[in-house]
C-alpha cells in the first residue's frame, strides 16, 4: 500500500471504489445462482442437466456448487468437478457418477446423472 500510495493520489479510495464494486458484482452473480438453483430444482431437490447445459462453463460450475453446498456436500476438487461437467454435457451417454467423500467425516456420497436428472445418493 505504501508503495501505491506513492505512486498515485487517492489510491485508497480507487482501491475502496473497486472493492465495492466487486462486492456488488459478487451479490449480483450470488442472486442469479440462487435464482437458477430454485428453478433448475424438482419437488424433492433433484437438478437438471439442461439446467448446467444452459449456462457457460463458469456459472455451470457455480450452479453445481451451489447445488452441491445446499445439500451439504463436501466440494470436490474443481478439477474433479470440472470434469464431471465436461462428461455431463458432452457424454451421448444419459449416465454419469462422481464420488465424493467429506475430508473431515470420511463420509462419502455418489452424485448420479440419470438421464435429464442429478441426484445425491448418501
Amino acid at each position: 500500500m505504501p508503495v501505491l500510495r506513492s505512486l498515485r493520489q487517492g489510491a485508497d479510495q480507487a482501491m475502496a471504489r473497486s472493492i465495492g464494486h466487486l462486492q456488488t458484482a459478487r451479490d449480483l452473480l450470488d442472486l442469479v445462482t440462487d435464482q437458477s438453483l430454485r428453478q433448475s430444482q424438482d419437488a424433492s431437490g433433484r437438478l437438471t442437466v439442461s439446467a448446467l447445459r444452459a449456462q457457460n462453463g463458469a456459472l455451470s460450475a457455480r450452479l453445481l456448487r451451489a447445488w452441491l453446498q445446499l445439500n451439504g456436500v463436501a466440494m470436490p476438487p474443481a478439477r474433479r468437478l470440472n470434469e464431471f461437467l465436461r462428461q455431463i454435457q458432452q457424454a451421448r451417454e444419459p449416465f454419469a457418477q462422481m464420488d465424493i467423500t467429506d475430508p473431515q467425516t470420511g463420509r462419502a456420497v455418489r452424485i448420479c446423472r440419470d438421464r435429464e436428472w442429478l441426484e445425491i445418493r448418501r
